[in-house]
Formats: C-alpha cells, structure tokens, sequence
C-alpha cells in the first residue's frame, strides 16, 4: 500500500508553492506531509472491502470519475467544471478548463459539474450531471434546476443537454448509466429517479426542449441524502455518501430483469473524516491502479486530489 504520485500537478499548486514565502508555506507542508506519511487506516469491522492503494493527482481531477474499459482510459471533472481524460495510469490524454459552454452557462446559471458516467451504448458518450453551485450565495443552489450535459469521449468536446423537470429534481450532483445503458440514475434527497436513456438525445436538447421526467422514482430508497458518486458493480448499485463526521459506500441490490433498484442496504466501506480523508466525491469500477473500486476522498485543504483503492476483501 503505497502513495502513487500524480504525473502533472495543477498549475494553481504549482504556482502557490513557488510564490509562498518559506514561513507561510510551512504549515501546508506539514499537513501534505501527516497526509502523507500516515499509514492506511485499518479496515472497519464492516468493510467488506480491503483498501489496497491510493493515487494522489491534480486538483482539476476533484469532482467525478468514470471508466472507459474499451478504451482503458479514466475521465475526470473538475475542480468545479473542467474535464480531463487519463490512461489507466493517470498519464493525461486530453483536457478542457472549461467544460461547460459560456452559452449553456448563461442561459441556465450551470456552474458545476459532479460524478459523471460512460455510456458504451449511447454513441458512446459521456454524461455529466448539471448544478448551480456559488458558495457566496445566501441559496448556492441560486438556480433550482438541473440537467444532463452530453460530451464527446475522446475529445472532451461538448455536444448538447437536456434539462430535467425541477418539479422531481433541483439539481444533478451526480449520474450514473445502468450496466444495460436503459436507464440513467441520479437521486434528489432520499428519492432515487431513473430517467430513459434513449430520452437524452438531441431531439430533446435544451434549451427548448421539454425537461425530462423521471421513468422510474423509488420514494426514500436512500438511507439518507448527501450522495457525490455512484458506480454499478455486479448486481449492486454502489453510492458514495458523506454522513457528517464520516464517509462512506452504501450498496443497494439491483433487479437484473426490471432495473429496478430495493431498498435492502448494504455497507460496504466506511472512513471517519479526517483532514487529509474529508470530502467524498466520485465513485468508478475499473480493472486498473491496483483495485477493483476506486474512491474519490478528497483533503480539506485542495493542495492535490485523491482515489483511494480498493479490492473485494473476500
């Protein structure tokens, strides 16, 4: 269980070591350095997985993970909007510091990205979930609505989206396509909604197009709200959740005939936050870093980004 450095680090962690003075920077270095060289906490009495490694990358790699198995590559967002596309090893392949169209920004308020989805069947694609987020603001969420962004694989090139009806959802924080890419999940509160795949299409492409309904919305499935990423595994649903003083990965059974998603809970792994293990984000299944799922827990002070490793314990 090792550190795996990142091959390029943001430009903004760059540029604030170089123009600290030596007295400020101090205490950013003893913090990068507990984060460092503590050891990998033990697995809780419930874990039903072994952590196994973790890959410290840039900044911009905050927001969301997904997998391309085809392809074996990663692609990420973030810190807020941008979207980067790795190998299986982190080495970059492509990047765009500005995911989100100035055009879709101004006329829906979108600023945000969260934990985003490969779709094999649809194209392929790439779909990112769509949010008002500014911190400053009385009410972050200064839009109410959220939405679907449709984006190249390769080229990270944006296509179009669809707007989903803010009577079922107010934003996206994240979205997940189904094993069978019928169905494509995101939750509001405890409520988790299925939304048609073939719907999001350009024949639905906003802004004028009719906000999507959700085909399926399972009332207070989720043990509770707070959900940053989702990853499908086997016949589970796994959901990453922060829980106040903690985090962890929740996994709910999956019908293999309807799709449908049962409220049978399962916990999978769990971590108490910690300065250096404090924000969860992503989630991704992929046969690559040493691991089987992999975990965005991100440090409180941005300085880098984090995936956390794991491997079925079994």
């Amino acid at each position: 269980m090792g550190v795996v450095w990142p091959a390029v680090l943001s430009e903004w962690s760059l540029k604030g070591v170089a123009f600290m003075s030596r007295r400020a920077l101090l205490p950013l270095i003893a913090v990068v350095t507990i984060a460092l060289t503590a050891g990998v906490p033990s697995a809780g009495a419930a874990d039903l997985w072994t952590e196994t490694g973790r890959s410290l990358t840039s900044v911009n790699y905050w927001q969301g993970i997904t997998f391309d198995a085809a392809t074996g590559t990663f692609t990420f967002d973030g810190p807020a909007q941008g979207l980067w596309r790795t190998d299986a090893q982190l080495a970059r392949l492509a990047g765009r510091s500005a995911g989100i169209p100035s055009t879709v920004m101004g006329s829906e308020g979108w600023n945000h990205l969260g934990d985003l989805s490969f779709d094999a069947a649809g194209g392929p694609r790439l779909l990112v979930p769509l949010e008002c987020y500014y911190p400053t603001a009385s009410d972050p969420n200064t839009c109410h609505t959220g939405g679907f962004g449709v984006v190249d694989p390769v080229t990270l090139q944006w296509r179009y989206y669809v707007k989903l009806d803010p009577a079922q959802i107010t934003k996206a924080m994240w979205v997940e396509v189904s094993p069978d890419s019928r169905w494509v999940w995101t939750s509001s509160g405890t409520d988790l909604l299925a939304y048609d795949a073939t719907q999001i299409s350009p024949q639905r492409a906003g802004p004028a197009g009719t906000p999507l309904t959700a085909a399926k919305r399972i009332v207070g499935v989720l043990r509770a709200p707070g959900v940053s990423g989702a990853a499908f595994l086997g016949d589970r649903l796994y959901l990453a959740f922060d829980r106040g003083s903690y985090v962890q990965v929740l996994s709910y059974p999956v019908d293999p005939t309807t799709g449908d998603v049962g409220p049978a809970w399962r916990l999978e792994i769990q971590r108490t936050k910690t300065s250096s293990l404090y924000e969860t984000e992503g989630l991704a299944v992929a046969a690559a870093l040493g691991g089987t799922l992999h975990w965005q827990i991100q440090p409180q002070i941005p300085f880098y980004a984090r995936i956390v490793h794991f491997v079925p314990a079994s």
